[in-house]
Parts: structure tokens; sequence; C-alpha cells
């Protein structure tokens, strides 16, 4: 399977930002574990023991010139699995019209 392009300078899916009351500073939990970005690098490690946060912590990227692999367009509408989906520019996904469900990231992982 060929690897999309995973922006790991972008913070990851699922962090948390979080005012410190005592510092007045910002920083990012990822599931309970403190993580910060790499000034050198600008790529995300755990606090405690200096990992990487691994790929599978961010998104796929979805962009509005990148369609999902399936899609088609009728009456100049863009349906997804019969699914009319639109691109959300706010949180950067598609998304279905009815019930404004994101789209999963399988279909941007291009060919295996």
């Amino acid at each position: 399977m060929s690897i999309p392009t995973i922006d790991q300078q972008l913070v990851p899916t699922h962090a948390v930002r979080t005012l410190d009351p005592r510092t007045g500073r910002y920083f990012f939990d990822l599931h309970g574990r403190r993580i910060y970005q790499d000034p050198s690098n600008h790529l995300w490690y755990y606090l405690i023991s200096n990992q990487q946060v691994p790929r599978s912590e961010f998104f796929v990227p979805q962009t509005a010139g990148r369609l999902p692999s399936g899609s088609v367009i009728h009456e100049d509408r863009l349906y997804f699995d019969q699914l009319e989906i639109y691109f959300d520019h706010d949180t950067r996904r598609w998304r279905s019209r009815v019930g404004d469900n994101p789209l999963s990231d399988e279909p941007f992982l291009g060919p295996e």
C-alpha cells in the first residue's frame, strides 16, 4: 500500500490543548500523556519518553482539491457511497450533507 502524505508538523488529531493556571502557558495532552513540538524539526514527541508521536495519531490530509477515491459527480453534486458530500473548510474534512459526518481516511489512502 502506498503511504499517504501525513503532515506530522500539525497537531495530532486527538491532542487536547489546555491552559496551565500556574504558568499561564498552554500545553498539549494526547491520551493523557503530555506532548511537545520540537522547535528544530517541528515534529511531535511525548514529553516523558521523548519518543516521536506515531503517524497513526495524525489524520490523512483531506483537501478541497483531493476528492475521495470512488466519488462521483452527478447533476453538479458530489457523491461518495451514495451520500452527497461537501468539503468543510473549517475542519479541513470531507463531510456528508445529511448528518454532517466526516468521511473516514480510507478513501484518501491511494492505491495499494
